[in-house]
C-alpha cells in the first residue's frame, strides 16, 4: 500500500509483519518495534487518510497503531 503523501514509501502486510521501503520497492526493511518477540501474521494494514504517518495493523494477536510511518508499534487495548 503506498502512501498517500509520497509514493515513494510502500508497506507490505504479511504473514511475518509489515514490510516498508522508502525507495519505491528497491529495498524493503521489517519494521518491528513493539512487536515484542511475537510472531504476528499481518491480516489488515491502513494509513489514516488524515495522517500518512499513522497506521493501523490488524494482526492475529490483535489490533497495532503506529504514530511514526511504521517504525513503532503499539498493541491497541479494547476498553470494557
Amino acid at each position: 500500500m503506498p502512501n498517500p503523501t509520497n509514493t515513494q514509501v510502500i508497506y507490505a502486510g504479511t504473514g511475518e509483519g509489515v514490510f516498508k521501503t522508502t525507495d519505491g520497492g528497491e529495498n524493503w526493511k521489517v519494521v518491528k518495534k513493539g512487536w515484542k518477540g511475537r510472531h504476528i501474521s499481518i491480516t489488515f494494514l491502513a494509513i489514516d487518510p488524515r495522517d500518512s504517518q499513522v497506521l493501523w495493523a490488524g494482526t492475529t494477536t490483535g489490533v497495532f497503531k503506529s504514530t511514526d510511518g511504521g517504525e513503532n508499534w503499539v498493541l491497541m487495548r479494547i476498553r470494557d
